[in-house]
C-alpha cells in the first residue's frame, strides 16, 4: 500500500475540507500588519473525498503521483490563497490559517481542514472562510463546496472546548478559544453556544471575489457527511484487507463537474459504454474548437474592457468615439428584470381568490432587478470620408 498525500490522509482519516493534491501550504496565524509562521504544512487531499469517494479509494490504491501540469494548476489556489490573507491583514483582521479539527465518528477517525478562521475582536462572533479558486465566478455556491463548509462547520461548534484543535499537521493540540487566545490575543467563550459561528464559500478568480453564505453549523447535516464516511471507510478497509475490489464499491451514476478533472475516470464504471477509437480524431477536433472559443471569449472581455476603461478616461460616456473605419460607445443599461420562481409560486399558492390588482403587486414583489450595467457598442463608419 503507497503513502500518498491523497484522497484519505496518511494517517488514515476521513477529511472535509482538504486542499487539493500535490499544494500544501504551510499553516499560520496573522495579527494586523504581519504573520507568525508556526511549523508544520497541510497535507494535500480533496476536500470532495465524499462525494467522489470512488476517486479518493483509487488514489489511495494505485502508485504513482500527479503530472506537472496538474500540479501547475492546482498551485493557483494556494497563490490565490496567499493573495486573500494578505488582504486580510492589510485590512487590520486576524485570521488563523489552516486550522485542523481531529474527532473519531465510532471507529472511524475524521479530520476537519478549514481554510480561514477569523474571530471577531469582541469574541462574539467568529466568520470561517472556505476559499476556492475558479476561472470565473459561479452564479451560485456549488453544493460540494457547501457541503464541505457544513463539515468544517459542525466540527468547530461540537469540539469547541475539547483539546482537538491544531494549526498545521505538527502543532500541539488545543482547545479553540486556546489556541485563538494564545495566536491571536482573543479571548473566546468557552462554550460555542455563545459565540455567533459563521461560514462562507469565498470563490477567488483573478479578476473578482464573491462570497456566498452565511451558513451556520447544521448538526443534522453533519451526521450525515459523518454516515457517509464512515461507509466509505469501510469499503476502504474492505478493499485494503482484499474482501472485496475496487469494481466492486458502489458508484454514483450522474455525471459531476469534477468528472472532467479527476485523474482516476478511465475506468470509472459510470463511464462504461461502446468503444469507437476511429471518432477520436473528430473529438480532439471539436475539443480544440471549443476551447479556443473560450480564449476567444476571454479575450474579447478583456477588449471590452480597455475600451471602457478608455471611453471613461476620456470622459466621454454616452457620445461615439469615431476611429478610422469603426466607432464605439459606451451606454449604460438598466439591470435585467427576472422572475423568483420560489416566490412566484409562494404568492400563488395563496392566492386564492386574488383579484387583478392583487395579482399585479404579487408579480411586481417576485421580480428581481439586475445590477445596471455598461454596454459596449461598436458600429462600421460607412461611406467616402472628407
Amino acid at each position: 500500500m503507497r503513502n500518498r498525500e491523497h484522497g484519505f490522509a496518511r494517517k488514515n482519516s476521513v477529511a472535509f475540507g482538504r486542499r487539493a493534491e500535490g499544494g500544501g501550504r504551510p499553516a499560520h496565524c496573522s495579527e494586523p500588519g504581519g504573520s507568525r509562521p508556526l511549523p508544520g504544512r497541510v497535507r494535500p487531499g480533496s476536500g470532495a473525498d465524499l462525494p467522489q469517494s470512488r476517486r479518493g479509494r483509487q488514489a489511495e490504491l494505485e502508485a504513482g503521483g500527479p503530472s506537472l501540469e496538474t500540479l501547475l494548476k492546482l498551485r493557483h489556489g494556494h497563490w490565490l490563497e496567499y493573495g486573500v490573507e494578505e488582504a486580510l491583514g492589510a485590512a487590520g483582521r486576524k485570521y488563523i490559517s489552516q486550522l485542523r479539527v481531529s474527532l473519531r465518528h465510532g471507529k472511524v477517525p475524521v479530520k476537519a481542514h478549514l481554510d480561514l478562521v477569523l474571530p471577531d475582536e469582541d469574541g462574539r462572533s467568529l466568520t470561517v472562510l472556505e476559499l476556492k479558486s475558479t476561472a470565473k465566478l459561479p452564479g451560485q455556491v456549488y453544493p460540494n463546496h457547501e457541503a464541505q463548509l457544513y463539515g468544517q462547520l459542525g466540527p468547530l461548534s461540537r469540539l469547541w472546548n475539547r483539546p482537538d484543535f491544531s494549526i498545521g499537521d505538527y502543532s500541539a493540540s488545543h482547545t479553540f478559544p486556546e489556541l485563538a487566545e494564545r495566536h491571536l490575543g482573543i479571548k473566546l467563550p468557552k462554550s460555542a453556544a455563545s459565540v455567533s459561528i459563521r461560514g462562507f464559500v469565498l470563490a477567488v478568480s483573478p479578476q473578482a471575489a464573491r462570497a456566498f453564505g452565511p451558513h451556520e453549523p447544521n448538526a443534522a447535516v453533519l451526521t450525515a457527511m459523518l454516515r457517509t464516511g464512515a461507509v466509505i471507510w469501510r469499503h476502504l478497509a474492505a478493499i485494503r484487507s482484499g474482501q472485496t475490489t475496487l469494481e466492486d464499491v458502489p458508484h454514483c451514476s450522474g455525471v459531476q463537474s469534477t468528472c472532467t478533472y479527476c485523474a482516476y475516470n478511465r475506468d470509472c464504471p459510470k463511464f462504461q459504454g461502446d468503444s469507437h477509437p476511429e471518432l477520436e480524431q473528430e473529438l480532439a477536433t471539436l475539443v480544440d474548437l471549443k476551447a479556443a472559443r473560450s480564449d476567444l471569449e476571454a479575450e474579447i472581455k478583456e477588449r471590452e474592457a480597455q475600451l471602457k476603461a478608455l471611453a471613461a478616461l476620456m470622459g466621454r460616456p454616452g457620445q461615439w468615439i469615431n476611429g478610422r473605419t469603426h466607432r464605439f460607445r459606451i451606454s449604460s443599461q438598466a439591470g435585467k428584470v427576472t422572475l423568483d420562481h420560489n416566490l412566484l409560486k409562494s404568492g400563488l399558492e395563496q392566492g386564492d381568490g386574488m383579484d387583478e390588482k392583487k395579482l399585479s403587486a404579487m408579480l411586481a414583489s417576485a421580480q428581481k432587478v439586475g445590477r445596471p450595467f455598461e454596454r459596449l457598442q461598436i458600429s462600421p463608419i460607412n461611406g467616402f470620408s472628407a
